[in-house]
């Protein structure tokens, strides 16, 4: 499936933002179901960045109405991965979405709360 747009704007942002020398979209997971995103790496810094994006017109949701449960495993996974794969590094991890209602980010904060921080990227309260 071809790279969405949602994904190449967070692919250029981690580049020109933050410094990510290499940049991966839908990154595949070994042994895992599912992808990252947008897999941004600082190799300066050694920092890496795993980022869910959701770019849907309608919205964050389309998980039979559970999206935080569903953004918690991918947020797992990443975590997974990052740990495996760059164990000294730096890993920070992000959720983007432009349309996520006001009760529909509770939903998700909720479901992250306990995970390693999670920069919620939110730009539209419908």
């Amino acid at each position: 499936m071809p790279t969405d747009i949602g994904e190449h704007l967070v692919g250029a942002y981690l580049e020109l933002a933050c410094g990510c020398n290499v940049i991966s979209y839908d990154h595949a997971l070994v042994g895992e179901q599912g992808d990252i995103d947008v897999l941004g790496l600082d190799l300066e810094n050694q920092s890496a960045y795993a980022v869910e994006v959701k770019t849907h017109l309608g919205g964050l949701g389309g998980y039979g109405g559970q999206p935080g449960d569903k953004l918690r495993q991918q947020v797992l996974r990443s975590q997974r991965f990052l740990e495996t794969g760059f164990p000294k590094w730096t890993h920070k991890y992000s959720i983007w979405s432009p349309h996520v209602t006001p009760k529909m980010f509770a939903q998700v904060e909720r479901a992250i709360v306990d995970l390693p921080p999670v920069d919620l990227v939110v730009n539209d309260w419908a």
